[in-house]
């Protein structure tokens, strides 16, 4: 619909105007006359011969910008802004604003690449408790976060999830049921807290703070080799065997041929 009245022009498109006529090449020009030549005004300061332009000419030289395409302004200062660039003796450009281009935007921007996809979507949450502490403290501590760490979660990562609704909690058929939204930390229902040190299900050691070291693998679970024991040791329990003498878990030790308690073993 037409009002018959147009809006005004963008200030950021307004030039400032130039009594000077444009620059023409096929002229001599004397020293003191000033000319305009894309959007910029030049003053001749020795005799120049026809043909040679302004820009880059020790015979001219720069007066001034004569007005701004539209658009110019408004990214300059986005440009500015976001870098934060101060003017007028340390005064940001909105009043009363905190810098966050070296706290806050820094280490989201490292979340990013350490995280990958794991970082979508950063909150608040993530980044504020971080930007306090120094940037080494800060990387060491985006490290430790299980959302790096599930990067090289290879051994679990196409294990099958138990049902919707239960994130992180897995299964293999062969291995039980398990959480390991803290890789390499894993919460087994049977085994507790366990630490992989592995990439293949085929051969991996594992860590517990009950069992120490322990060795084993797809064709070999629930049968593990056992650092601390330097024997291989068979885990029995009514979820893993179909002989329901043992109600409770049980570690059979080979070598000693006996038959320990899980919960009481150290």
């Amino acid at each position: 619909r037409s009002t018959g009245v147009d809006t005004p022009p963008r200030r950021d498109a307004i030039a400032i105007g130039s009594n000077a006529l444009p620059w023409d090449s096929t002229r001599p020009y004397n020293p003191g006359e000033v000319v305009n030549l894309n959007r910029f005004e030049y003053v001749c300061v020795a005799s120049s011969p026809p043909g040679e332009s302004p820009p880059g000419s020790p015979r001219w030289a720069y007066v001034r910008t004569l007005g701004y395409n539209n658009g110019e302004v408004a990214v300059d200062f986005v440009w500015r802004f976001a870098k934060e660039i101060e003017f007028r003796q340390n005064v940001p450009y909105i009043q009363s604003t905190t810098s966050i281009r070296d706290s806050h935007f820094k280490l989201a921007t490292f979340m990013h690449l350490l995280w990958k996809e794991n970082a979508d979507i950063l909150t608040d949450a993530d980044v504020e408790p971080l930007s306090e502490l120094p940037t080494h403290e800060a990387i060491a501590k985006i490290l430790q976060d299980p959302r790096y760490t599930a990067r090289y979660n290879l051994i679990w990562k196409n294990s099958s999830l138990i049902q919707q609704g239960f994130p992180d909690w897995k299964n293999e058929p062969w291995f039980g049921n398990f959480w390991d939204k803290n890789f390499p930390w894993v919460y087994h229902t049977d085994l507790g807290w366990i630490y992989i040190a592995g990439v293949s299900q085929t051969a991996f050691w594992f860590y517990s703070d009950k069992l120490g070291w322990m060795w084993t693998g797809i064709e070999h679970y629930p049968k593990m080799y056992s650092n601390n024991e330097s024997s291989w040791v068979y885990f029995y329990d009514k979820l893993n065997t179909e002989n329901y003498f043992f109600p409770i878990p049980y570690l059979y030790i080979y070598n000693t041929k006996n038959w320990v308690l899980f919960d009481s073993y150290k």
